[in-house]
């Protein structure tokens, strides 16, 4: 079994050699070919058989030893009236079979080029866009004549992977949504909680004629401290809606000025040490650093919070991906953390931070065509991994 698909390439590859630049033209002059041919070996036999018969019946028992004398053989002016009409209807046979086999021929050629090399390829690009149009992207048939046909399914077929790859990003852009949607609309219970208590609470103290002055600078220094957290926690999901809209554009970028953009990183973060390892060759990458520095900014922050003394930044390229860990020296992730940590909102501790770092990492990894990795350190520490797609696709 393994050694027949093995073998699949080079009968692909001899077929392509045969019929190498098979075009529609060249493939309606090898139909009309074959076409004449076959018109002329059926006149030429039909002759054949016509002029035996006519000289069975005038007993002439002269062989033609030639194609010319086969052709040039004409029966006697004066002929017995009991075969004439035999003669005269084998030689009317003789003139009419060109122009009849010439008609068969063509209709026969053309019905079969039409079947064979336009209605086929047509009937399964016809099937193609249907499925494409019903929103069925799975579905591939490419139509292999090594004509233009061919060249039409291949654009086709690129197409409908395009348009998969792009019905999958919305799909995941949805999921996204709604898991951020529903973290936000979760997490906003509680502030929203507070408020109402401390509305309840200054309802009842004014009732009761007990809401002194400092009790409603209590109460009230609590209701703005909890508007103020509803107003950042708006903007992160103003941020993320932002982000889910940034066009990839990519470029090429060498290994060395990326090393360079790291190399910046140290002076943005004075109190912690920050090293920086370079596992990697000068080559040509195509990234958008736009997304790829925000990335690495937000896992950064999140380093530098949790990072007791250094951070260690390690730079691979992994055949066509771009895989950055970012170490630090802190207490690692809980088991729970890497569960979760990168859902939307997700935080053991919202007073300092909502927790959105390592979310939106994750979807300006994924938008790059990659990915966001968690684990802990051997001898302690967090390990978060960002990998992006360098290729040109």
């Amino acid at each position: 079994m393994g050694a027949g698909v093995s073998m699949d390439w080079l009968n692909d590859w001899v077929e392509r050699l045969v019929m190498k630049n098979r075009k529609l033209n060249k493939a309606l002059f090898f139909y009309i070919t074959c076409g004449v041919l076959s018109a002329m070996t059926a006149t030429l036999l039909t002759h054949a058989i016509c002029v035996s018969w006519e000289q069975l019946l005038l007993d002439d028992s002269t062989a033609l030893q030639t194609l010319s004398n086969l052709l040039r053989f004409r029966p006697p002016e004066s002929l017995p009236e009991e075969i004439k009409m035999a003669i005269f209807c084998l030689e009317m046979v003789r003139t009419m079979a060109v122009y009849f086999y010439s008609i068969i021929g063509i209709y026969l050629v053309v019905g079969l080029f039409y079947k064979r090399n336009i209605l086929q390829p047509i009937q399964i690009l016809e099937e193609n866009l249907l499925a494409m149009k019903r929103g069925d992207f799975d579905q591939s048939n490419l139509y292999r004549t090594y004509d233009e046909f061919e060249k039409i399914s291949r654009e086709i077929d690129s197409l409908r992977k395009l348009f998969l790859k792009q019905e999958k990003q919305f799909a995941q852009i949805n999921q996204d949504q709604r898991a951020i949607n529903s973290a936000f609309s979760h997490d906003m219970r509680t502030p929203l909680a507070i408020l109402q208590n401390n509305l309840d609470l200054l309802e009842v103290y004014f009732q009761q004629g007990e809401l002194k002055e400092e009790k409603f600078y209590q109460l009230a220094g609590k209701m703005q401290e909890t508007i103020i957290r509803l107003t950042e926690f708006s903007k992160t999901m103003q941020e993320i809606q932002k982000i889910e809209e940034i066009p990839l554009l990519k470029v090429p970028v060498l290994v060395s000025r990326f090393v360079d953009n790291l190399n910046e990183l140290p002076s943005l973060y004075p109190d912690k040490q920050i090293v920086i390892k370079v596992k990697a060759s000068e080559s040509m990458m195509m990234l958008d650093l736009k997304i790829v520095q925000e990335a690495m900014e937000n896992i950064l922050t999140n380093a530098y919070r949790f990072a007791k003394e250094k951070i260690e930044i390690q730079l691979e390229i992994r055949g066509n991906y771009l895989t950055l860990f970012v170490k630090d020296d802190g207490v690692g992730f809980s088991k729970e953390e890497l569960n979760r940590a990168k859902e939307p909102y997700y935080s053991q501790n919202k007073d300092t931070h909502f927790g959105m770092g390592l979310a939106i990492a994750e979807i300006l990894t994924r938008k790059h065509g990659g990915l966001t990795k968690l684990a802990n350190g051997v001898n302690g520490g967090a390990i978060v991994t960002l990998i992006f797609s360098c290729s040109d696709n």
